[in-house]
């Protein structure tokens, strides 16, 4: 991925995620679904993404990586913010969103 700087308007739902859990503290985390489902855990976000870990070519933010070790990225012109997981190259949906985690019960690792 390039480190090419995001230069159009930032999707809010985006910043109000990385302005919640960029503190420092905030992470690592669980998120979970008001039913207590397991969404996803984070492990750390990515200092000043959208200066460092944009795609401009696929419209891709790479902001944080899993407990897991993969990095997590949102095609920011989707209206939805569905969150991708890339494995090593291989870029798939993990079928939650920003809004999700933004819903979600949070608990501290």
């Amino acid at each position: 991925m390039s480190g090419n700087n995001f230069y159009n308007q930032k999707p809010k739902a985006m910043l109000e995620f990385l302005n919640r859990f960029g503190s420092k503290g905030e992470l690592p985390a669980t998120f979970s679904s008001g039913e207590n489902e397991f969404l996803l855990s984070i492990q750390y976000l990515f200092t000043d993404c959208w200066s460092n870990r944009f795609d401009p070519t696929n419209n891709l933010l790479r902001f944080a990586v899993n407990t897991d070790g993969w990095d997590l990225l949102v095609n920011v012109q989707d209206k939805e913010l569905v969150i991708l997981q890339d494995e090593m190259g291989d870029v798939d949906s993990i079928d939650i969103t920003i809004f999700d985690l933004l819903n979600a019960k949070v608990e501290k690792m």
